[in-house]
């Protein structure tokens, strides 16, 4: 053996006694210590590493949204549903959290505007249909359009001026809430886009004639004005019984008792016969 390599030996001997000295592996308490605690430094060094990458995601350079969100948020403190400094949800903005079912901030104005209150809980429930029917565009089936090749569809004529009435404010809400939007670039939904296009009150008389207490084969006969279906009139009774609730949520919140009531006589009149029967097509 040359003296190259008896160096490299005895150099490789100083650096195991180097090792054993100050690393103990073969010291048992350190190899428990290591499988002990290994494991939930690794866990930990992983958890940084995805606070890190979800911070990045939410970054505002990866926020391709926010510009509609900052749009959005402007439009309730326009409306009055936060408020404007302290960005708190206000009495309004608490109405309009109650409402699940969709159009919250248009229900919110007619709940604040005190507009159902001058409605009995038949019209109020008629009404709110226009919020569950989608209605149909270019209806050129209607039994009030006598020229079938009309370019501007006739619309069937509500049974009570005051249902007119409430279909004119409603529309005129509607109409301001979407000039809101355009005003501010908020993207539409199609179910906003086609509101003002589709005759959604066109199952209006049919919903207030059933909330007085017409059998469900009258108002088919006499009261269907779209046309429709009995699954799509059932499906749009069952769902207004939902939409009632909310609202008599929102009378509770505001102190509206009278409107409370109003919605509670309402669930009770439309929850009834053939329409909550147990289905298994529902």
């Amino acid at each position: 053996m040359d003296k190259t390599t008896q160096e490299l030996f005895f150099r490789i001997d100083e650096l195991r006694e180097t090792i054993d000295d100050n690393f103990d592996f073969a010291n048992e308490q350190f190899v428990s210590d290591l499988k002990k605690y290994y494991p939930t430094i690794i866990n930990k060094m992983n958890l940084k590493n995805e606070i890190q990458s979800l911070k990045d995601l939410i970054s505002e350079d990866n926020l391709e949204l926010l510009p509609d969100y900052t749009q959005r948020l402007e439009i309730l403190k326009l409306l009055e549903f936060i408020e404007p400094q302290q960005l708190t949800v206000n009495l309004k903005g608490r109405v309009a959290c109650e409402i699940n079912s969709g159009w919250e901030l248009v229900l919110t104005e007619l709940v604040f505007d005190n507009f159902l209150g001058d409605f009995t809980s038949e019209e109020i429930v008629a009404l709110l249909s226009c919020f569950v029917y989608e209605g149909k565009k270019n209806n050129n089936n209607s039994k009030n359009n006598a020229d079938a090749g009309a370019t501007h569809v006739s619309l069937p004529t509500l049974e009570t001026p005051r249902l007119e009435k409430g279909k004119e404010k409603i529309i005129k809400i509607v109409k301001d809430m979407l000039q809101v939007y355009n005003d501010y670039q908020i993207n539409l939904t199609a179910d906003e886009e086609s509101f003002l296009e589709r005759d959604r009150f066109a199952l209006v008389n049919t919903v207030y004639e059933w909330a007085k207490g017409l059998s469900f084969k009258e108002i088919m006969e006499m009261f269907n004005d779209s046309d429709e279906s009995e699954g799509t009139i059932v499906r749009v009774i069952t769902r207004l019984d939902e939409i009632c609730r909310e609202v008599k949520n929102c009378a509770l919140i505001i102190g509206d008792s009278d409107l409370h009531l109003k919605m509670n006589d309402a669930q009770e009149k439309i929850k009834r016969d053939i329409v909550f029967c147990a289905s298994l097509y529902l």
